[in-house]
């Protein structure tokens, strides 16, 4: 992992020295052009929990998002997320994947809901092994900040003792993504950190679910992503 590290930052120096001369080099640092094309994927990690089971209205992830096309916009863009996926026990069960929960999460279920509207920018980014066919590079890399604003519901349920603690709140809040492009059609959003402030919200975070405690912050909720997508041009 760190060897892994350690050779992408080897790469994205090597392109910076290049980015003022030139453009068509194979390593290159710079602004690229106004992508004219929609961005639409998924967010895998929610659906992988569920092992890609029981997919409809009430189990699905979506995102549709777009560069602005004028050009004193061009460094920023719009993304509209959307995730309503069950959790399993197992997923529940994996204190590395959830935090804040305490006690027998053998009995627990849940369920969560969020929907965000992101205004992203979009600084310079890497561009690697340029192919005079494409007139393009092969593999760019991105990383990109974000505002956002939405709304979120996380339900938890211990079914053992038939108690549940149903969260909604209005957010405001804002993420980070490194994103990697592959002939500039297909690309990977990871990691993808969302953090949101619960601005308002229907009840108190915490709770004692029978022999389960939710124990997390009043404030905030860290969300890690992880984003498969396409980009399609009309």
């Amino acid at each position: 992992m760190r060897s892994g590290v350690l050779a992408l930052m080897v790469l994205l120096f090597a392109g910076r020295v290049n980015a003022a001369e030139n453009p068509t080099s194979h390593f290159y640092w710079g602004q690229s052009e106004i992508s004219e094309k929609l961005e639409v994927g998924f967010e895998y990690s929610g659906l992988e929990q569920m092992n890609f089971e029981f997919l409809g209205i009430d189990s699905y992830t979506f995102f549709i998002g777009r560069q602005f096309q004028k050009e004193s916009l061009k460094n920023w863009g719009w993304r509209f997320m959307s995730i309503n996926v069950p959790l399993s026990t197992e997923h529940l069960m994996d204190k590395n994947r959830v935090y804040g929960i305490s006690g027998n999460r053998a009995n627990l279920t849940g369920k969560i809901n969020h929907q965000r509207l992101y205004l992203d920018y979009y600084p310079s980014s890497a561009h690697f092994f340029y192919s005079s066919k494409l007139n393009d590079h092969i593999l760019k890399i991105e990383f990109i900040p974000g505002l956002g604003i939405g709304y979120s519901n996380w339900y938890h349920r211990n079914y053992v003792y038939n108690e549940g603690h149903d969260l909604k709140a209005l957010t405001i809040g804002g993420n980070l993504r490194i994103k990697t492009i592959f002939y500039d059609i297909f690309f990977i959003e990871y990691p993808f950190m969302d953090l949101s402030f619960l601005a308002l919200k229907n009840r108190g975070v915490n709770a004692t679910l029978g022999d389960v405690t939710l124990d997390r912050s009043e404030y905030f909720a860290l969300t890690a992503l992880i984003n498969f997508g396409i980009r399609l041009e009309f």
